[in-house]
């Protein structure tokens, strides 16, 4: 995906016993995807949850997270790819989809179900994209931004909000930006002090406001998401402890077998153990 546009519309199928072409590997860190199962039933794998969907289900996924389709019947719809910049460009909508204001450590899967009146919406607005991306028309960027934002809009309608997330002004905005860096540096920065010094705030102030919309710390957030990157890279049963410990920033092996025993509960060698007997099931 590249180009001007940064955004690419392709068919997504799939039937019992093959895999379609992406979900085995990991999403790349540079786009954000939307799926849209037309018709078919499966269970959903991201991560380490499971989903069911159907019919006219909508499932949005954020760089890093791996997901795997299991179709029960053959399986069709459109999968939409998208770089962060346009999602920056398609309102607070859009990021709200993708991102958790209370849980700013992790990302977060949304399944939409789209009824009788948003599945002619969203054709309309998909068939709109490959229009556009299969012809040279004048302002093409424009329109296809504006047919993303509009999508947003749509499957936002769907997704209950609870007062308790209604962050506004100042704080939403450091909450956002703090969210972002979190997820693109955290390999590298691992003291809320560094993540200040990006933020051009002081660490007490981003931890103030930080605690204050989530409940938790800033330190809090940074370890929880390193520690759903070490879960997300333990799916692979070919790489080793050493192996994900080096990815994340931690030469210290000992170090980081203790990191992840204080921060997730349990020692990685169960983890991966209890992981794999569940995805097996």
């Amino acid at each position: 995906m590249g180009g001007i546009t940064c955004l690419e519309v392709r068919p997504f199928e799939s039937s019992p016993g093959k895999q379609a072409e992406p979900q085995t590997k990991l999403i790349s860190q540079e786009y954000y995807q939307i799926v849209w199962i037309r018709k078919g039933a499966a269970r959903l794998n991201v991560d380490i949850d499971t989903h069911e969907i159907g019919d006219n289900h909508v499932f949005l996924l954020s760089p890093g997270q791996r997901y795997l389709v299991h179709p029960h019947e053959y399986v069709e719809g459109y999968c939409i790819n998208f770089s962060q910049e346009l999602l920056f460009t398609s309102g607070r909508e859009a990021f709200d989809l993708f991102h958790s204001l209370e849980h700013p450590n992790r990302t977060v899967l949304r399944v939409v179900c789209l009824d009788s009146y948003l599945q002619v919406e969203v054709q309309f607005i998909v068939l709109g994209m490959i229009k556009e991306l299969t012809n040279s028309f004048k302002s093409k960027s424009e329109a296809l931004q504006g047919l993303l934002r509009m999508l947003m809009i749509l499957l936002s309608r769907k997704i209950e909000r609870p007062a308790s997330m209604q962050i506004s002004g100042c704080d939403a905005v450091l909450l956002r930006k703090f969210m972002l860096l979190v997820n693109s540096d955290y390999c590298e920065k691992k003291l809320v002090s560094e993540y200040a010094s990006c933020l051009f705030v002081t660490p007490s102030h981003l931890n103030d406001v930080i605690k204050k919309n989530t409940g938790f710390t800033a330190s809090y957030h940074i370890q929880q998401r390193i520690i759903l990157e070490a879960k997300r890279l333990a799916i692979d049963s070919q790489v080793r402890m050493k192996e994900i410990a080096l990815t994340l920033g931690y030469e210290d092996f000992a170090h980081f077998s203790k990191f992840f025993k204080a921060n997730s509960g349990t020692n990685f060698t169960d983890f991966r153990r209890r992981l794999h007997a569940d995805l097996d099931e």
